[in-house]
């Protein structure tokens, strides 16, 4: 390499290399003494970016963590309580054991039980009220859970939960009755018979006879198959209506003159369905011509008109078709006209009833539209016609809306329960002899019908409070507390008013004359009431599920899933329930735990109200059905202190099933989740370290080595600075 002054290349080199040893030896020192490998972006901009990631994961995770074990701490709290209320009820039920065992049980104690009992509920109340975690979290009372409340009119909804599907927010309530669209006969029903189909020659009867024998097959007018009719050579019209006749029955009518007029008829007396004539044989032709058919072809008479079209009421848009050709009273079409409704839309959804002199009513629970009804004109065979039979004429006749229930409003209706009244007034008179009243329908099961012992000397008063007691005393049949009011007094009809929704009319009779003189009740026949309308609610813009309900009233709603959904009962009173609106308000205080490192990882949990008001709910089966929950229970009568071991044995069940809810939610939401979570911390903390962490070993030795190459180079640059030197030395000489 030429020597020079004014530029020294190797010094330049040095130098450059001098540096670059100076800033890795730079960096290596930052590594060593923070202990990362990555301490700025451009250490390694990947790294970076998965290194932080990973930071905020380890600080999530780790705070995951802490708040699982502060939901475990919360749940623990609200489970202690609970295990109290547990006590608390199993207390209670040993009291009402003990005045269940009314035999050797005095007024006194049964008073100093229900004392006890009383004050372990306000304590259940107190617990409910008051259990906390922190200063302001209320565990017990609502605040934890879903909560609905009626916000309108609170006295007619009852028994009111939510779930965690339930809609939340305000809910308008809309309750009215399931149906009611009905009809009653302009006229009145008659004891008259009607015809069915006709088959007509269309030409006149002639004086020709059979040439050659002959047959005349039949089918149809409510044939199960075909009838053939023999024809011998030489039968003239009379002679082959005679064979028609014989051949087919007493369910036809045969006429070869057509009933006074010139045509061949069969009339078939119990069927709407057409009649079919078909001639075979040598004479066919000849046969045909007598009886004044234009032609021996098979031959169809027309469908009959004995009919009764009704539409409306929830039937199918094509409405039903009565056929009332085989009814010859009022009696007959009242049932006719209920199997074919029965058949159409299913038994008990239409009601039918009316007699001969009075008016055929017929009442639908599937809708409130009005009910139409047209009656068949008379047919070519008679001038009897159906409008005659039925009392509802040839014309449409319209009949009452009824219920009309919206999302917003109900109109024209109520839910009623079946009603039973006396034909007569009741007497002032007193029994003269013992007797009895026989009770059915309105709810009464079993198929036995409620027998009442009256005894002489028996006033009106004292006739209604037996039969009152008979029906509260039958919660085996369907009775019970509270399931119906019987009323009646001197002037006036005994009446039983079932508060069952929907329940059937209730059928009373007295056994014998004397009795019916006293009471009012009929003793030839049972008087028959009045069925009820079943209850029809919307909640919004969705109806509810009604169902019999643990009251067994009909009058339980259910919106969604029992278990998830709202539920709630609707208030019955004096036999109905009053259609109206009210508002309940679902609010979804559940409790949310942050148990994941990441936006969504939640878990929520819903703790139901315990106060006394909410446990022991739904329970079926009380001797008295106005105790609907664990804060109405009286152990002061036997039958009371009955109903108090059901209700609080489902109370038991109420506060066991939270717990249980509150441990698997504990074990495996929390506890386990947890478990997880400090697995995913150490991996993620071990995936971090390897891509930030500084290898120490690796590291030193990196640094050894920049420390020695860096004093080579410094020893170095010192010997290339000093190469210009030679160039004086040279030009000395």
């Amino acid at each position: 390499m030429a020597l020079s002054v004014v530029n020294n290349n190797a010094s330049l080199n040095a130098q450059q290399n001098l540096n670059r040893t100076s800033t890795a030896l730079s960096k290596s020192l930052e590594r060593l003494s923070t202990g990362l490998k990555i301490n700025r972006g451009a250490d390694g901009p990947a790294g970076l970016v998965i290194s932080e990631q990973q930071r905020a994961q380890i600080a999530g995770l780790t705070t995951a963590i802490d708040n699982s074990n502060k939901a475990v701490s919360l749940v623990q709290t609200a489970e202690g309580a609970l295990n109290e209320l547990n006590t608390l009820l199993t207390k209670a039920r040993g009291l009402a054991l003990d005045s269940a065992n009314s035999g050797v049980q005095d007024s006194a104690a049964l008073a100093a039980n229900q004392s006890e009992i009383t004050n372990a509920l306000s304590t259940i109340n107190n617990i409910a009220n008051t259990t906390k975690f922190g200063s302001n979290k209320l565990l017990l009372n609502g605040q934890a859970g879903v909560l609905a409340t009626s916000i309108t009119n609170p006295s007619t909804l009852g028994q009111i939960k939510a779930g965690a599907t339930a809609p939340t927010g305000n809910q308008t309530i809309a309750v009215g009755a399931a149906g009611g669209g009905s009809i009653t006969g302009a006229g009145n029903l008659a004891n008259v018979a009607l015809d069915g189909s006709v088959l007509a020659s269309g030409g006149n009867v002639t004086a020709g006879t059979a040439a050659g024998a002959a047959t005349i097959t039949i089918s149809g007018g409510g044939l199960s198959g075909s009838v053939v009719a023999n024809i011998q050579n030489g039968d003239n019209a009379a002679a082959i209506a005679a064979a028609v006749g014989g051949a087919l029955g007493s369910s036809f009518t045969v006429n070869n003159t057509g009933g006074g007029a010139t045509q061949f008829q069969i009339i078939a007396e119990d069927s709407n369905q057409a009649v079919t004539v078909t001639f075979g044989g040598a004479g066919a032709a000849s046969v045909a011509t007598a009886l004044g058919f234009a032609a021996s072809t098979p031959f169809t008479g027309a469908a009959g008109t004995a009919t009764l079209t009704l539409t409306g009421g929830g039937l199918a848009s094509a409405g039903v078709v009565v056929d009332l050709s085989a009814t010859s009273t009022g009696a007959t079409v009242v049932s006719t006209v209920q199997a074919a409704l029965d058949a159409a839309a299913g038994s008990g959804n239409f009601t039918v009833s009316g007699s001969t002199g009075a008016p055929l009513v017929i009442t639908s629970k599937l809708s409130s539209t009005a009910i139409t009804a047209v009656a068949g004109a008379a047919n070519t065979s008679t001038t009897t016609a159906p409008a005659t039979a039925t009392g509802i004429a040839t014309t449409a006749q319209v009949g009452t809306t009824g219920a009309s229930v919206s999302s917003t409003t109900v109109t024209n209706g109520t839910a009623t329960g079946g009603r039973g009244t006396g034909a007569n007034n009741i007497t002032s008179a007193a029994l003269t002899g013992s007797g009895t009243l026989t009770l059915s329908g309105g709810s009464l099961t079993n198929s036995a019908s409620i027998v009442v012992s009256l005894a002489t000397g028996d006033s009106s008063a004292t006739i209604v409070s037996k039969v009152q007691a008979a029906l509260d005393n039958a919660s085996a049949n369907g009775g019970g507390s509270g399931k119906f009011t019987v009323s009646g007094s001197v002037g006036g009809k005994l009446t039983i008013q079932s508060n069952v929704l929907g329940s059937a009319a209730i059928s009373i009779q007295s056994d014998s004359a004397a009795t019916a003189a006293v009471t009012g009740v009929s003793n030839g026949s049972a008087d028959v009431g009045i069925a009820g309308n079943a209850l029809r609610v919307f909640v919004g813009a969705t109806e509810g599920t009604v169902s019999t309900g643990s009251q067994g009233l009909g009058n339980a709603v259910t919106l969604g899933d029992a278990t998830t959904g709202l539920t709630f009962n609707v208030g019955v009173a004096g036999g109905k329930a009053t259609a109206g609106s009210n508002t309940v308000n679902v609010t979804d205080n559940s409790l949310s735990f942050q148990i994941g490192a990441n936006a969504g990882e939640f878990s929520k949990i819903s703790i139901d109200k315990v106060t006394a008001d909410r446990l022991g709910t739904g329970v079926s089966g009380l001797n008295n059905i106005a105790t609907t929950d664990l804060s109405l229970i009286d152990v002061t009568t036997s039958n009371g202190a009955q109903d108090a071991i059901k209700i609080i044995d489902q109370a038991i069940t109420d506060v066991s099933t939270i717990r249980a809810k509150l441990g698997a939610f504990q074990t495996n939401s929390l506890e386990s989740n947890t478990n997880s979570l400090r697995n995913t911390l150490e991996n993620t903390t071990a995936a971090q370290s390897v891509i930030r962490d500084t290898d120490f070993a690796s590291e030193i030795a990196n640094f050894t080595r920049l420390q020695t190459q860096q004093q080579a180079g410094a020893t170095v640059l010192g010997n290339a600075n000093q190469t210009t030197a030679l160039v004086a030395q040279l030009l000395r000489g």
